[in-house]
């Protein structure tokens, strides 16, 4: 490439762009020096170099023949993948923060009630919900207190089949089956857990 267009920048780059790595495969097919894309992208030789091993293909001519090529569009599937796999980064709070939490939990406020304080009292500039600081103490990132995540009991639902004074759908009247206007049916559902108390339940 002409000396026109390449720009030099005084702050190193740091992360490629899907369209860098596309300028990259350019200049590496017109048989550009890593100096070269240096002063074009703005990135330190040793990433273009790490940026072209990374994306670096094995691939066959016409004839058979293996060769190794760069190709933007595989580097920036890795990249992708790559970011994936870092998943959501804790957010970054102020010390005297995470100090105020730990006070609070060794008085066994709980993290509802804590952030609660936090924002009926406007202490911090610190916008964190209850769930995020669930998910601090879930993961470990406040030392000193660790929350194991209870898991969810799924209790099978029984029929009250043996109750000697349930009636069973089929016995209900056969005026029941003509639904109409003005006609009601009631039932009712008794506490299972040795409560008096009974719901009511009518529909027309």
């Amino acid at each position: 490439m002409g000396d026109q267009n390449v720009i030099t920048e005084k702050r190193l780059r740091k992360e490629l762009t899907e369209k860098d790595r596309y300028t990259l495969e350019l200049c590496l097919k017109h048989g550009d020096s890593v100096g070269v894309i240096f002063r074009l992208l703005g990135f330190h030789p040793k990433t273009i170099r790490r940026e072209i091993i990374k994306g670096t293909l094995k691939l066959l001519d016409t004839n058979l023949r293996e060769y190794e090529c760069y190709k933007a569009d595989y580097a920036q599937r890795i990249h992708t993948a790559s970011v994936c796999k870092r998943g959501r980064q804790p957010k970054k709070v102020s010390y005297s923060f995470i100090v105020y939490i730990r006070d609070k939990l060794r008085n066994k406020y709980s993290p509802d009630a804590i952030v609660g304080e936090v924002k009926r009292d406007e202490l911090f500039n610190e916008n964190v919900c209850a769930k995020t600081l669930y998910n601090w103490l879930h993961n470990g990132y406040i030392s000193g207190f660790k929350m194991n995540r209870q898991r969810r009991v799924v209790r099978n639902r029984t029929v009250g089949l043996k109750n000697p004074y349930a009636k069973r759908i089929n016995e209900r009247p056969s005026e029941a089956n003509e639904r109409q206007l003005g006609h009601w049916e009631m039932d009712t559902v008794v506490s299972g857990k040795g409560s008096t108390a009974c719901l009511l339940v009518l529909t027309e």
